[in-house]
């Protein structure tokens, strides 16, 4: 008798289809019953009002069987999954129960109607035939089929008040039409049983990838939580072993170092050359490794004031001017006049990232930082002068680790990288909501482009670069005849510090623990320090930069100066003059390169910024 499929899952969507058209069944059935009633009632007599009462009450009993059915299934609308075929059953048993009394309709109220009620009654017949086809179910179908062989039946066989039957003089021509009516009948219900079908697979079908969807989505939510859980089990172990690991990364710097100076043998030249080069690739990988651990984990909050352009240029400038003296490269500043609305920061450490790459990457020439209004907003470019990028590697150059294979210029080792800063770069900048972009030309350059919201408080007076020495006053490691004037407990002539350093370089070195003693000892001495190592001095004393000046006052002249940093973004003033930033831990290169840059620029008297 059932004509859904037996499957599991689609026998409850098909069953649920059913009862969810009973209620629209059951007020048609009343109205078609109710128009019978009076059709009949219309030229009541004897006879037909006992067969109208029998009938109707048989209706009436079929009708409320639906309606309890109805009643019940609404009342529990998501049985066991056994239940299903229960409820298919009484569905289909009720709706031929209805069926079946509207065949008897035909036979115990047509015979004894006239021609306007019989005309009646087949008119409801067919309005309920068609409205039962469209339901497309096997049941309803069968009992549309019975009616209309009675119809069919009573047309041909009984006859009128003439004693011929109702389709006389051609009753055989009537059966064909009558034929004609129930095959149309028939085609109509099996093209709405095919499409019920095919609806009822698409819905199982669209329930399948529905549940496997959210199978799919569980198992993703899972994979990113535990990612986000691995995340930031990774950043706290970073975060707390970065200062354990930071102490014994700074030592093998300054042990390497000590080693090279200490050693006599020709033949470990080379080794402890490569110790050193690994080691400050070790302390570099770690520094870029905890940036991205930082960005990832969102650690990184952005925190956008207005400052000039040229408040960072200083900074930039403390840092990289000896870097690129070194290399004897130029190194330009150019729109210090703007203001901008951003994190400086974050802003500045892109540019170091940019500015670091471009002096790594450019062995003749120089390096131009610049930035200009444009549209309402700023451009900041980072050009360089070095080999180039080919046009098809550009998309990758701000991947990690991903570094670009260029020919090796005059120091091999200078273009060394990590393939991590400019990955670091991008990620600021989009934090920044900044677009991050890259122009190259193989053989010519590169220019890094970034965009940032304009301000509205930029002050007149462009901040000049300034100019590059033009011959360094000596170019090994040699500082003999040269004295320099340690100040801070951590910067004494240990074995391992910077004073054993600059000794081994040939310095005469004088180690204070405190500003107090250099004081002290510079109002007794005649002699003139050719530099000042500043770092860090008890609370209670005068900072780095003030006692830098209290030393100018007392021998009179502009010292050269440089004071060491812990990283935090604080610097000297950009209007002190001669005073430059080196940021801990004191590599031994970095030391050099620096003292190499300051000593050379001995003869400065007026502001470098």
């Amino acid at each position: 008798m059932a004509s859904l499929p037996a499957d599991s899952h689609a026998l409850p969507d098909g069953v649920r289809c059913l009862y969810a058209q009973l209620s629209a069944s059951l007020i048609g059935q009343a109205a078609a019953v109710g128009g019978a009633a009076v059709l009949f009632l219309a030229l009541p007599d004897v006879r037909r009002l006992n067969a109208l009462s029998g009938w109707l009450l048989l209706a009436a009993l079929a009708w409320g069987w639906r309606w309890r059915l109805h009643r019940a299934h609404v009342a529990q609308p998501e049985p066991p999954l056994t239940d299903w075929p229960v409820w298919h059953r009484r569905w289909a048993w009720s709706t031929l129960s209805c069926a079946g009394v509207w065949t008897l309709s035909l036979f115990w109220l047509y015979p004894l109607g006239n021609e306007l009620q019989r005309a009646g009654l087949l008119a409801l017949l067919a309005c309920l035939a068609i409205g039962s086809a469209t339901a497309g179910h096997r049941v309803t179908l069968f009992g549309v089929g019975c009616m209309v062989v009675a119809a069919v039946w009573q047309l041909v066989v009984l006859p009128d008040a003439d004693g011929r039957s109702a389709l006389s003089p051609s009753p055989w021509a009537g059966v064909l039409v009558m034929a004609g009516v129930v095959l149309g009948i028939a085609l109509v219900g099996y093209h709405q049983r095919k499409f019920f079908l095919r609806l009822l697979s698409a819905q199982q079908h669209s329930g399948l990838l529905a549940a496997q969807l959210a199978a799919e989505k569980d198992i993703a939510e899972e994979a990113r939580l535990e990612a986000e859980a691995a995340t930031r089990a990774r950043t706290q172990f970073f975060i707390a072993a970065s200062h354990d690991l930071r102490q014994p990364l700074h030592a093998l710097v300054l042990f390497t170092e000590s080693l090279r100076l200490r050693n006599k043998d020709a033949v470990l030249v080379p080794t402890i050359a490569s110790i050193g080069e690994s080691v400050d690739a070790l302390e570099a990988l770690f520094d870029k490794l905890l940036d991205l651990t930082s960005i990832d984990s969102g650690a990184i909050v952005v925190e956008p004031r207005l400052f000039h352009m040229r408040e960072l240029y200083a900074r930039l400038k403390l840092h990289f001017e000896p870097q690129a003296f070194d290399k004897g490269l130029g190194l330009d500043f150019v729109g210090g006049r703007h203001a901008v609305r951003a994190d400086p920061l974050l802003v500045e450490r892109i540019l170091r990232n940019l500015v670091s790459n471009a002096i790594r990457c450019t062995e003749d020439g120089g390096v131009l930082v610049s930035c200009r209004a444009r549209s309402g907003r700023l451009l900041i470019q980072v050009w360089d002068t070095g080999l180039g990028i080919d046009e098809r590697l550009l998309p990758r150059i701000f991947d990690e680790f991903y570094q670009v294979r260029a020919p090796a210029g005059p120091d091999p080792s200078s273009r060394k990288g990590l393939g991590l800063g400019l990955a670091i770069g991008r990620r600021l900048a989009e934090l920044l909501d900044a677009p991050l972009s890259v122009r190259s030309r193989p053989g010519h350059g590169t220019v890094f482009s970034l965009l940032l919201p304009l301000g509205s408080a930029a002050q007149p007076g462009e901040l000049a670069a300034a100019p590059l020495a033009a011959t360094p006053a000596w170019t090994g490691p040699t500082l003999a005849g040269r004295h320099v004037v340690l100040v801070g407990a951590e910067l004494e002539t240990g074995p391992d510090g910077p004073g054993a350093m600059l000794q081994a370089w040939g310095a005469q070195v004088s180690a204070f623990c405190n500003a107090a003693q250099v004081l002290d000892w510079s109002t007794s001495q005649g002699r003139l320090p050719d530099l000042v190592l500043v770092g860090r001095t008890p609370a209670h004393e005068r900072g780095g930069v003030d006692l830098v000046r209290a030393l100018r006052q007392v021998f009179g002249v502009t010292l050269p100066a440089v004071l060491l940093s812990d990283g935090d973004g604080d610097g000297p003033p950009a209007t002190e003059t001669g005073i430059h930033l080196l940021a801990r831990p004191v590599a031994p290169n970095r030391l050099r390169a620096m003292v190499n840059f300051k000593l050379s620029t001995r003869t400065i008297s007026h502001p470098d910024l």
